[in-house]
């Protein structure tokens, strides 16, 4: 004879759950993440919270923020990609607020350098 449950589980990382009485979690969008957390505090579980600046998330349910990366640049909290730098900026490292301006005697023709 099958019984019933005998405690309620966590929402795993990525995951979230801010009513009483649920039967599962429901998975953060896109730009959003909650960290996995096996311990207290509990709170982290009843939201989402938005990808720093810098970062980006493109898939829903994750856990994790991902670094924008180079020719790419992000200076907004929750964004689901990070925006290409335009012509004429380039960046070459990973997890940049901004695009930088070529100097004089450098170029960038396209988008995402």
């Amino acid at each position: 004879m099958a019984g019933g449950q005998s405690s309620c589980a966590p929402c795993a990382g990525g995951q979230f759950n801010n009513l009483t009485g649920q039967f599962n979690c429901q998975d953060c969008p896109e730009g959003q993440v909650t960290p996995h957390v096996v311990l207290e505090p509990t709170w982290w579980r009843l939201t989402c919270f938005l990808v720093s600046t810098q970062q980006h998330q493109d898939v829903e349910g994750q856990s994790v923020c991902k670094d924008c990366p180079p020719g790419r640049a992000s200076d907004v909290k929750g964004v689901p990609v990070c925006a290409l730098c335009a012509r004429g900026t380039a960046v070459a490292t990973n997890a940049s607020k901004q695009c930088d301006e070529c100097n004089p005697g450098f170029y960038a023709d396209r988008e995402g350098l």
